[in-house]
């Protein structure tokens, strides 16, 4: 059976919210650094909203052609030690993204509406540190994925 279409939707997937998180970090902050925090939070607040919908629809690709995929080769005993190790990166990743989603972006987004522009910063920061976390996480699954066979 041609697993290719699972693989390339895998790849995919990974290329979408570990490319998103990269531009996050590496371009779009060093962006609106200068912006006064009013400005900055908001637009923040507004770009990762939209982020965490699409990163969550490719954790869903991914965690959905990983299974199938893993299910096609004959489940977890069959699985190489790289494999196992990326299938804990991935665990440990959709927990960060979910902290992310469910609670320092709403802290955020309530910190913006109530222009409480300190809270917001804080709960900025802890965004942007989640995503540096994931963010070398999902590098290093990308990695071991290149290995996977």
């Amino acid at each position: 059976m041609d697993m290719g279409w699972l693989r390339s939707l895998h790849l995919l997937g990974a290329v979408v919210w570990v490319g998103g998180m990269f531009f996050a970090q590496f371009a779009l902050r060093p962006s609106v650094a200068g912006l006064d925090p009013p400005q900055r939070l908001a637009l923040l607040a507004a770009v990762m909203r939209r982020f965490v919908a699409w990163a969550g629809l490719a954790i869903v690709v991914i965690v959905a052609s990983g299974a199938a995929l893993l299910h096609a080769f004959g489940g977890l005993a069959g699985a190489g030690a790289r494999l196992h190790a990326m299938i804990g990166l991935g665990i440990v990743m959709i927990a960060v993204y979910a902290y992310i989603a469910l609670v320092a972006l709403r802290r955020l987004h309530a910190a913006v509406e109530r222009s409480d522009w300190r809270g917001g910063g804080r709960a900025m920061s802890t965004v942007r540190v989640l995503i540096l976390v994931n963010l070398v996480l999902g590098l290093a699954a990308v990695a071991l994925g290149g290995f996977v066979r």
